[in-house]
């Protein structure tokens, strides 16, 4: 039930540095967080052990899960912005026939950008498309109309060691009307083990990726950050960096744009 474990190496380092054994993978285990459904769990012939077994369950979050879903929360959240401030990389719903009008004509206007294209419920980054041009329109047939079409980041940041990269971040919310949230200070930092090439044939693992893999390194968010160096101005774009990420937790979190998009708090805590 428990195959992988999050985050590799660098999380059994983090129980050891406090006294804990493990993760473990597969099946021996004594706590499970897990986001699948609990009635998965029930489902389960597990191998008999001594002691009990306690399993820590959360519904994947619908509007993050599916990334279509995901798609149209967060254009909602930029038509409720309107201020041009709020900078998303544009995702079109395929399944909805004005959007993919609306992308097939992107496409063909700007023929040397990269789109991915993601099936709605896909996760470990499984299922996803790099192309470009008639080659990207022509793989959106064979892929069908269940998926979302993301532009593609041509040019990254590149000093973290010229390599791509992507963070995971922590954040408990501790109440949604008004919205209070706190970010925890340290976070898992995924990098590809391959230089990125700013041109050329993109490659699936090396480019675009969730986890840890062959192709994929797992470190600390310290190591970004000292990565930027030391100095005045190394310190600015640490703080830049931050509070960048403090205003898109804005952005998405904010009460009034949470409302903006899945109705007044009050109406969706009685449907529940």
């Amino acid at each position: 039930y428990a195959k992988v474990v999050y985050g590799g190496g660098y999380i059994r380092e983090a129980f050891a540095r406090v006294g804990f054994e493990g993760p473990d993978e597969g099946d021996d285990w004594d706590v499970l967080w897990t986001h699948r459904p609990q009635r998965a769990l029930d489902q389960m012939v597990l191998p008999k052990r001594r002691g009990r077994r306690l399993a820590n369950h959360c519904d994947y979050f619908a509007a993050a899960g599916d990334k279509c879903r995901l798609a149209e929360h967060m254009r909602r959240l930029v038509g409720h912005w309107d201020s041009g401030e709020v900078r998303d990389l544009p995702t079109y719903q395929l399944d909805d026939p004005e959007e993919r009008a609306q992308w097939r004509r992107r496409v063909l206007e700007r023929p040397e950008q990269h789109w991915l294209l993601k099936p709605c419920r896909g996760g470990a980054s499984k299922g996803i498309i790099i192309q470009r041009g008639e080659q990207v329109l022509e793989a959106q047939r064979v892929f069908g109309k269940h998926a979302v079409a993301q532009e593609y980041l041509e040019t990254p940041y590149m000093g973290f060691g010229a390599r791509k990269f992507h963070l995971r971040l922590y954040i408990v919310v501790t109440s949604w009307s008004p919205t209070s949230a706190y970010l925890y200070d340290e976070g898992l930092v995924f990098r590809s083990l391959s230089e990125h090439k700013k041109f050329g044939i993109r490659d699936q693992a090396r480019d675009v990726f969730s986890s840890i893999s062959s192709d994929v390194e797992a470190l600390p968010l310290a190591a970004l950050w000292d990565a930027m160096g030391v100095g005045a101005t190394s310190d600015a774009l640490r703080s830049r960096t931050q509070r960048r990420i403090a205003d898109m937790l804005r952005e998405v979190l904010e009460s009034s744009a949470v409302d903006a998009s899945f109705g007044p708090f009050e109406d969706v805590a009685r449907r529940r």
